[in-house]
């Protein structure tokens, strides 16, 4: 999101879960707050459930984190990115790693 703001191209997004599972480097990054709030991040090769269920940990997630929301500002997201890159949010930036980033808090 933050390319398209400074004009650049958003060539590391992916639309679908299927074309996540089927990309290297994949990521999968879930947020809550409208971003302001980086969950989760993992590699897509170690995603061994299917969406719906990734859908169900944000929420649960959402819940945790901002149980005075009704799950407005919640994303789910898949990105090509690689571990050491960056991902902003309002909490600070979350670095990638090679295996899943929690968020502190939870």
């Amino acid at each position: 999101m933050l390319n398209e703001v400074n004009g650049l191209p958003n060539s590391q997004f992916i639309d679908s879960f299927k074309k996540a599972l089927d990309t290297p480097d994949a990521y999968v990054i879930m947020e809550g707050d409208d971003g302001g709030q980086i969950y989760l991040s993992c590699p897509m090769k170690l995603v061994k459930c299917s969406e719906e269920t990734l859908h169900i940990l944000l929420k649960d997630l959402d819940t945790i984190a901002w149980d005075c929301n009704e799950g407005e500002g919640q994303g789910l997201f898949y990105e090509k990115l690689f571990p050491g890159d960056g991902i902003s949010g309002g909490m600070g930036e979350e670095m990638l790693r090679k295996d899943y980033g929690l968020m502190k808090n939870l």
